[in-house]
């Protein structure tokens, strides 16, 4: 079944697809220009890397698949090179959405739906600093949402000299919010190796633990994409890390 039912590249990271409290199934999506400059002899294929954010859903348990009509772009391009990119969505109430992409301008960009995802709020900067990797974010059982992200470590998102790419993506955090995604707890490191890189996590929660898929690649490795680890924590143990760490 053909989920982008129109012509263009899409990015869709891994954990994004979401069903809605309304039962709709709802997969936010990169979307980049492609194309073909000068002609067919001479000419070369071109990407642009400044990604705008669609939203492609189906009301029919995945039968047929349509674009929604709203999407999101990057308010400030002057000197950005990513756009909006990578994005996720989590469910705020019944049909209010909080959606979020991945920039180049040290911050996660964010934006709000009111209508089941068809139409958006202009992206904004949101409280999560970043480089330009993902952030992940997942609902548990009892209502908490739980943030995953790597966090600028260093001034003006410098990084450490190493011997493979990791984009900043080190150290890698968890937060907790029991408001809704009003405030969230302080952040605590769970990945800190300086030479690796973490990034594209994967969230499930079983009834007593919390189960994280990611990339956590380092020298060896050759790339921070090239390993994949699962970690697996007790919910008591998050209850304890974050019962007096808050904001």
């Amino acid at each position: 079944m053909l989920c982008t039912p129109q012509e263009g590249f899409f990015v869709v990271n891994n954990d994004r697809v979401v069903r809605l409290s309304s039962g709709r199934i709802l997969i936010p999506a990169a979307s980049h220009r492609t194309g073909w400059q000068g002609d067919k002899d001479s000419g070369k294929n071109f990407f642009d890397s400044r990604s705008e954010v669609v939203f492609f859903y189906s009301d029919d348990d995945g039968k047929t698949w349509d674009a929604a009509s709203g999407k999101c772009c990057m308010p400030y391009t002057a000197y950005c090179e990513s756009g909006l990119q990578e994005p996720g969505v989590i469910e705020l109430e019944p049909g209010i959405l909080w959606g979020w992409a991945r920039t180049d301008l040290g911050r996660q960009y964010e934006m709000y739906s009111i209508d089941n995802g068809t139409t958006w709020t202009a992206a904004s900067p949101s409280r999560f600093t970043s480089p330009n990797s993902p952030l992940s974010m997942k609902r548990d059982t009892k209502g908490r949402i739980y943030a995953v992200w790597n966090p600028i470590p260093e001034y003006n998102g410098r990084e450490k000299k190493t011997e493979i790419f990791t984009g900043g993506r080190t150290p890698y955090v968890m937060a907790v919010s029991r408001d809704n995604g009003k405030t969230f707890t302080e952040a605590c490191a769970f990945e800190t190796e300086e030479d690796r890189g973490y990034c594209y996590c994967a969230i499930h929660f079983t009834d007593d633990a919390l189960l994280l898929a990611y990339n956590a690649g380092g020298p060896k490795d050759g790339s921070c994409l090239a390993r994949t680890r699962i970690r697996r924590i007790p919910i008591s143990v998050l209850e304890e890390i974050f019962k007096e760490n808050t904001q």
